[in-house]
């Protein structure tokens, strides 16, 4: 194989880096992957920062790591450990590398910071990895598709656009310490590798392999009987069909190309497996899923060399030991991207194997070729003679990258349709770049927090995390003091207010909390606080009656629905989420019966858990109709001391005796709670 054509001087790393900006060539190539990691960066920067600010974040990832950098830019290391930190992971100190951040993170202090850095680290590791491979590979245009494919990887945006982890800075530092050790420049790569092994535990054992595989000779092989090698170099050399075809298998199972018809078609399983052998619990869905990701890793040419294993197995026990299934190859989440490296690794290190002789195929490749001029026009075989098998492969990889952006990119078209939503890395752009209302009176809510006051907060609402005590509903710690309690019932990714309604009712029942803000389904209290609230505006909403949900017998007439039949109910829902206070729920129905008489034709309610608990009800009869078919206006006032998510405004057991329709549902609140 040709070296490849060096881009440095000779002589220490001052005058090397020296001679590469100022009289080494710069690769045309290496531009272009410099401008794609840029447009990448940007792109995921402004997408990552529009979720945080339409609140589609989480404290326990993003917030968490915020919260402990705060702390420890503000020189607060003695609260290191008192922070929730402690509450996540098994060690408080199982991410040194976050010490490491410090300094940075001191540049901007925040969570926009975080997940720029983020960005930037996962979109410009795509340098390192041109690097390394142009020199394994020995050509700038197939060391250029290596690093396109990884940027259209679906672990590295879906981990972009998931909070802020420091797993997400593996691929960089990984990348960085394969290119040194490509250069035989010791000192950067043990840097790097200290680097990689600072990020957390999984991160510390691949540190560890690498330095095992860098030990290993580039050209060794697992294939060591020369019977076995010439069987798997006959399946091979037949047609670059079968180098395309298990280069395809390998990136289905490692880009998640299935998870459309696992998802659509074989379900997800949440079945735990805390071993090896709980696998055999889970779903026929979940084990091909698992089967193809394992497969994906190796099934390429990787899976004929010893080192390129090495990097993997970490990752592949992080599988196997998963207690939840969809956490193998799951959008949005940072592990999978500790895989994503050494498989491209890898592959680059089976590309490279393909054109080292003494391998047979390698022997075929290296005959001398014909020029394009004197190659037949037509003919299977002079197609072939013209690609050698690693350009076949790379071209596949071409193709597959390309694919994959059109499909799993976060602005492609194509993405909102993959299953998982917003959750799972997939979203749409216009749900995560939209401002509501809501939202925009909740930041309002948020600045009257003060900066060192303390908050139990939503689980998805991590702007409140940089100050020293703070901690969200999800996992409390009870030791924590907390002056202030922030909800919000509109927000529902990944957890619901409900998770602090304990903490409300308690605040409430002992009237050791009061309301200081109230309003678009957001609440704040402070504790000891007995005035009104300093902001509120009053709940308030209007259902037409198709918006509802309807029982069985009853049907759509135009907007409104209606019912001549006897049943257990004849409409319900819509499952409303409300705070503390006082509402007045109006119902608009008609009868087509209408006397002087007490026989019932239907019962109003207001209820929650799925009708269990009842906070007022009305019996209608034919009497509170003055005329058949004109709609009549009803009332029901609720008291609310807690917030209550699932409230549901019923018509329930209709008699049958008259023709019922409904026309609409509106709510209001009357007053906030505690009352002035």
């Amino acid at each position: 194989m040709n070296e490849p054509t060096e881009l440095v001087g000779r002589g220490g790393v001052f005058s090397r880096a020296r001679d590469w900006l100022f009289r080494g060539r710069v690769s045309n190539y290496l531009l272009l992957i410099i401008g794609l990691s840029l447009g990448y960066t940007i792109a995921l920067s402004y997408l990552s920062l529009a979720r945080y600010y339409t609140f589609y974040a989480t404290f326990d990832d993003l917030g968490l790591e915020n919260q402990i950098l705060w702390i420890l830019s503000h020189g607060w290391v003695g609260l290191y450990n008192q922070s929730q930190l402690g509450q996540i992971y098994a060690l408080p100190i199982q991410q040194p590398i976050t010490f490491a951040l410090v300094p940075l993170y001191a540049i901007d202090p925040g969570p926009e910071f975080l997940l720029f850095l983020q960005s930037a680290a996962l979109g410009f590791a795509a340098v390192p990895l041109y690097g390394f491979a142009h020199r394994r590979l020995g050509s700038e245009r197939q060391a250029a598709v290596v690093a396109g494919v990884y940027l259209t990887f679906f672990s590295v945006a879906s981990a972009n656009l998931y909070d802020f982890h420091v797993e997400p800075l593996f691929p960089l530092f990984f990348f960085a310490a394969c290119y040194f050790s490509a250069r035989k420049w010791k000192a950067p790569m043990y840097l790097f590798v200290a680097l990689i092994a600072a990020i957390d535990p999984l991160t510390l054992a691949v540190a560890v392999l690498f330095l095992v595989y860098i030990s290993f000779p580039e050209e060794g092989s697992l294939l060591s009987w020369r019977a076995f090698k010439e069987t798997v170099c006959r399946i091979v050399r037949p047609g670059d069909r079968a180098v395309a075809i298990v280069a395809c298998l390998a990136f289905a199972g490692t880009l998640e190309a299935l998870n459309v018809f696992h998802a659509a078609y074989l379900g997800v399983s949440h079945t735990s497996g805390m071993s090896p052998l709980g696998i055999l619990t889970w779903n026929p869905g979940d084990k091909l899923r698992l089967f193809l990701y394992l497969l994906g890793g190796v099934a390429f040419l990787p899976l004929l060399r010893v080192r390129s294993l090495l990097l993997l197995v970490p990752y592949f026990a992080w599988v196997v030991y998963s207690a939840n299934p969809p956490n193998l190859a799951v959008f949005g989440l940072a592990y999978p991207i500790l895989g994503t490296a050494p498989v491209l690794v890898a592959t680059v290190d089976g590309l490279a194997w393909l054109s080292a002789a003494p391998h047979p195929l390698a022997a075929e490749d290296a005959r001398p070729k014909p020029s394009v001029r004197s190659l037949p026009s037509r003919g299977r075989r002079a197609w072939r003679r013209r690609f050698t098998h690693r350009q076949v492969g790379v071209g596949v990889l071409f193709l597959v990258g390309a694919s994959f952006a059109l499909v799993y990119f976060p602005l492609s078209p194509l993405n909102p349709y993959v299953p998982g939503g917003v959750g799972q890395g997939n979203h749409q752009v216009a749900q995560i770049t939209t401002m509501t209302p809501a939202a925009r009176f909740l930041y309002q809510v948020i600045d009257l927090i003060p900066a060192d006051g303390s908050v139990l907060a939503q689980n998805n609402i991590p702007q409140v995390s940089s100050r020293v005590y703070v901690q969200s509903g999800n996992s409390p710690n009870p030791a924590s003091p907390y002056d202030y309690i922030l909800l919000d019932t509109n927000l529902n990714f990944i957890t619901w207010a409900t998770q602090l309604e304990p903490y409300v009712h308690a605040g409430v029942e002992n009237r050791t909390f009061g309301t200081l803000a109230e309003g678009q389904g957001a609440l704040l209290m402070e504790r000891g606080y007995t005035e009104v609230p300093v902001l509120y505006e009053p709940a308030l909403a209007d259902y037409a009656a198709n918006n509802l949900s309807r029982c069985p017998g009853s049907t759509v007439v135009g907007s409104a629905i209606q019912s001549s039949q006897s049943g257990p109910c004849m409409w319900y829902g819509p499952y409303a989420n409300l705070l503390p206070g006082n509402y007045s729920v109006t119902f608009l129905l008609a009868s087509s019966l209408a006397q002087v008489n007490h026989l019932r034709l239907i019962t109003l309610d207001v209820s929650s858990n799925s009708g269990t608990v009842v906070y007022c009800n009305l019996n209608l009869t034919s009497e509170n109709f003055s005329s058949p078919g004109r709609p009549v206006a009803f009332s029901l006032h609720v008291h609310l001391s807690n917030v209550v998510t699932g409230l549901e405004f019923r018509g329930y057991r209709p008699t049958g005796l008259a023709t019922m329709t409904l026309y609409g549902v509106w709510m209001n609140q009357t007053s906030p709670y505690p009352y002035p």
